[in-house]
């Protein structure tokens, strides 16, 4: 049986680490981890705090709900004439494992993310679910313009041109492309909803979300960096509210110079 062992002490600073142990019996695997804490931060075993919980049956119950929005990923889902396929393949994948490895980059580490089967499974899992919901938002789409010509447009291009024109500080343009991929997206995932329908659609976003919230409860990187985690999510939330306010405000300046040029004319 697996715990995860959540253990709080006064260093310099308060360190807060969690364990995954295993071990027969709760209170035989705080021990260990209580063990481990002191010999990692150097203190007595008296200064710290031991909260543990049951990994294992946790980490079955997500592994089943997480199983079953990916199996529905498999079908064709038909909508009309058409056909909507939100099965992993290759560059959705890409994208998962990506997303995935930044977690893992940023939080978990690579010794842990291979450290058991359980982890593992995480690993194998989680990409595969990442990548359905990344196959969402990546259409090809063919779009009139004006009744004269038809543009096709693929997300597959314009997602990632939009992160790198973020890194390099073009942000209206880069803004302009997510605004892009969005609408996009909203094109398909309003078709998936259709082709879905009122039993499959609320199943697979239901266990989705119960298995990556069951899988977060017995994460040991995600309970020990919780606080960081917050502060990465708001430091994102706060800089996109940048981008759109400077976006806003250059859109302003265009206005204001039109309109400026345009009362100039009628003046003369």
């Amino acid at each position: 049986m697996q715990y995860v062992v959540q253990v709080s002490g006064e260093v310099l600073d308060k360190q807060n680490k969690a364990y995954v142990v295993d071990s027969k019996t709760a209170e035989e695997a705080q021990r260990i981890a209580t063990q481990t804490f002191c010999e990692d931060f150097a203190i007595e075993s008296d200064a710290v705090y031991v909260k543990s919980h049951k990994r294992t049956y946790k980490a079955i119950t997500a592994f089943i709900f997480m199983l079953v929005p990916i199996l529905l990923s498999f079908i064709g889902w038909k909508n009309g004439h058409d056909t909507i396929s939100i099965s992993p393949d290759y560059l959705s994948c890409l994208y998962g494992v990506l997303i995935y490895a930044a977690f893992v980059v940023r939080f978990k580490g690579i010794q842990r993310t291979v450290s058991s089967w359980i982890d593992i499974l995480f690993c194998v899992f989680t990409v595969l679910l990442l990548s359905t919901f990344v196959k969402t938002i990546l259409v090809t789409k063919t779009i009139s313009l004006l009744g004269l010509t038809d543009i096709t447009i693929s997300t597959n291009v314009v997602l990632p041109v939009a992160i790198i024109l973020s890194w390099l500080g073009l942000k209206v343009v880069s803004l302009v492309c997510m605004g892009g991929v969005a609408i996009i997206a909203l094109f398909n995932i309003t078709a998936l909803n259709t082709a879905m329908g009122t039993i499959f659609g609320p199943l697979y976003i239901i266990c989705s979300f119960i298995g990556i919230m069951m899988y977060l409860s017995v994460e040991p990187a995600f309970v020990e960096t919780l606080v960081q985690v917050r502060n990465v999510a708001a430091r994102g939330l706060h800089r996109l509210s940048g981008d759109v306010s400077y976006a806003k405000a250059k859109a302003i300046n265009v206005k204001t110079a039109i309109s400026n040029k345009i009362n100039a004319s009628n003046e003369e």
